[in-house]
């Protein structure tokens, strides 16, 4: 007997899930809602997105940030091969950054949480990016700011909505949630110097 349901992420009550039952968020509505209370949206998306809902957003989340690193150097033209790879190995990166979240929280820190619920909250703490890349265009043409400073934004945003949804979806200690997101990264960069 299946512990999760496949349509949704969630733990099954007596093998029953109720998505079916709940009102059903667009995800466009989910990322507007984003814009003006994060972090309610991140506890919203984590209760009621789906799977499939998670995966979309991160695919509009690699396409714009495909599309910012291709132009980082004020090219005009980009050759859609470059746009379609960078999106690719970002939407990658995503997927291997939930997988290693859920291997260490719960194989290290010992805090059982499913993949599931990991991708969601990743994936609706992706939306900062997508408010990054907006904002970006924006005022690509307009000013001459530099790209790092709204990375930066993005990645704050990222790490608020992450800690709150992480404690939201686990009982994991509040002082443990860097030391994962840490844990994580460097996994990471271990691995991408690997690779490179």
């Amino acid at each position: 007997m299946e512990k999760y349901c496949s349509k949704c992420g969630k733990e099954l009550v007596d093998g029953i899930c109720t998505c079916n039952e709940l009102s059903k968020d667009n995800i466009f509505t989910y990322i507007k809602e984003f814009i003006t209370k994060p972090v309610d949206t991140t506890n919203k998306f984590i209760k009621n997105g789906t799977n499939e809902d998670s995966y979309i957003i991160l695919l509009i989340t690699s396409i714009v940030l495909g599309l910012i690193s291709t132009t980082l150097f004020r090219r005009i033209f980009v050759p859609f091969k470059l746009v379609l790879l960078s999106t690719i190995i970002i939407y990658l990166f995503f997927l291997v950054f939930s997988a290693i979240i859920n291997l260490i929280s719960n194989y290290i820190i010992k805090e059982e949480i499913s993949y599931e619920k990991i991708l969601k909250l990743i994936s609706i703490s992706s939306v900062s990016f997508i408010l990054v890349g907006i904002i970006y265009y924006l005022i690509y043409y307009l000013f001459n700011i530099l790209f790092i400073e709204l990375l930066g934004f993005g990645i704050l945003l990222f790490s608020i909505t992450f800690t709150f949804g992480i404690n939201k979806i686990s009982k994991m200690d509040l002082n443990k949630i860097p030391y994962l997101l840490i844990a994580t990264i460097l996994i990471i960069t271990f691995i991408v110097n690997i690779i490179l």
